[in-house]
């Protein structure tokens, strides 16, 4: 009887939590059923608008690199939306804008979407809201400085070629795309470099160089020796100099022929040697700390500072000659100070830092040869000219700058490990055994530089 008695009450005990269990369920199957809908649609719109995404991105792109003057690249992106949301099937509001100036283009799509399970809560449909924008070359101002290697190994075809190439360089970054329109927000700086720099008769008396004064000298030492006369036959002569600024001094050989000989001046050609180390790896350069000009030295042509004239730029690369050795760090010191907006530069000319892309270019086709002897570059450590080169290297980088570096037919295994380092990782190396491969490197570079890019 109570075995009976517990049995019933173990049954009724057992309905009752089947029905608290029921219970359960069904207050919880709605929201789990609205959570699971809810889901659904963001599962459906969040992959509908990564589509609309790609596809505005796809277009503008396509409008930058494809357009053919900067009036088309409206038509040409509209096109192109227009053709990829038909065959997706949907109709979204597209707007397209576009900069013709700097030939960014600028599009929107606003899609409107019914929504299933959300509609419950309240909102039955919902907008997804798109853009994008895209740019010829580095999306924004850009400010290139080439620093290039005019030394006596350059002489000839390579320095021929070198010239077209970088020539060509200039074209391409400053030309809008698929126009011969100049895009203004682009600026080019050359620096020219053997184992000096020239930065021009005109800054002689500027706040940040030391320029002696030209000079005659007043004493100049005897010397003697044997030269070639003009015979042609070798024939011991003896000079006496006095240099008091007549042209005085003469050499006489056994025919008793006489020829006057000037002393001459010594004068300033623009060339500059390096501030006392280590402020020669910095862009500084003040009345304080100024910049020296070396006298009686003849270098390199004068650099040209930032300009959005490419006629000034070609102009000055195709005048260049190849003539003395190779100090590389002043060639990349001094394409740094063009490219600086540090107000206590030289030049100061760079556009500010974070909204202007700045890029340079070294192109060199030799090993160091001479280094630093304060103020000059007579000395001829070249583990100390690699040494100083890495420094202004790394600095460069730094301060935000981009540096492609180009090494044309050298060997030397030295300054290839330096110049990969120097630039702004390996694909920013260009080692160019041939003036193919030189001409392929600034191709490549000026690919780089004007690739269409998404900036937003």
């Amino acid at each position: 009887m109570k075995f009976g008695r517990a049995l019933l009450a173990f049954h009724r005990s057992s309905k009752n939590r089947a029905g608290n269990v029921s219970m359960i369920f069904a207050m919880i199957a709605v929201p789990l059923m609205g959570a699971l809908g809810l889901a659904l649609d963001y599962g459906t719109l969040a992959r509908l608008k990564s589509e609309m995404q790609s596809t505005l991105d796809v277009s503008v792109l396509d409008a930058v690199a494809t357009a053919s003057s900067p009036d088309e690249l409206s038509s040409r992106a509209l096109a192109r939306l227009d053709e990829e949301f038909r065959r997706q099937g949907i109709s979204p509001v597209v707007k397209v804008s576009a900069d013709a100036n700097s030939g960014t283009v600028i599009a929107t799509a606003d899609l409107t979407e019914p929504t299933m399970f959300m509609g419950i809560l309240g909102h039955p449909t919902t907008t997804l809201h798109t853009m994008s924008s895209a740019v010829s070359g580095a999306g924004g101002p850009m400010d290139l400085a080439i620093a290039f290697d005019t030394t006596g190994s350059m002489a000839g075809a390579k320095l021929t070629n070198a010239q077209q190439a970088a020539s060509d360089l200039v074209d391409l970054v400053f030309k809008m795309p698929g126009t011969n329109t100049i895009n203004p927000h682009v600026r080019v700086g050359l620096v020219p470099f053997d184992f000096h720099v020239n930065v021009g008769m005109q800054y002689r008396n500027a706040p940040w160089t030391s320029v002696p004064a030209d000079s005659v000298p007043t004493d100049f030492p005897t010397c003697s020796g044997s030269w070639v006369n003009y015979l042609q036959l070798a024939h011991p002569v003896h000079v006496t100099a006095t240099c008091d600024g007549v042209q005085d001094c003469s050499y006489d050989d056994y025919n008793d022929y006489t020829k006057p000989i000037s002393c001459g001046t010594i004068t300033w050609q623009g060339c500059v040697g390096s501030q006392p180390d280590p402020t020669d790896a910095l862009v500084p350069a003040t009345s304080s700390n100024p910049v020296p000009g070396i006298m009686n030295v003849w270098c390199s042509a004068p650099l040209v500072r930032l300009t959005n004239d490419p006629t000034v730029v070609k102009s000055a690369i195709s005048s260049l000659t190849a003539q003395n050795e190779t100090y590389i760090a002043p060639g990349v010191l001094w394409a740094w100070r063009l490219l600086s907006s540090d107000p206590t530069g030289p030049f100061a000319d760079g556009g500010p830092n974070g909204s202007t892309n700045k890029r340079l270019i070294l192109m060199t086709d030799g090993a160091n040869t001479h280094s630093a002897s304060y103020p000059d570059h007579n000395n001829s450590d070249v583990s100390a000219a690699d040494d100083k080169l890495l420094q202004v290297c790394n600095k460069v980088k730094a301060d935000g700058i981009q540096i492609y570096a180009i090494a044309f037919d050298v060997a030397d295994p030295t300054i290839i490990s330096t110049l990969t380092q120097c630039a702004s990782g390996p694909p920013y190396f260009y080692k160019a055994e041939t003036i193919a491969d030189m001409t392929g490197a600034f191709q490549k570079i000026g690919r780089d530089l004007t690739a269409p890019r998404l900036v937003r």
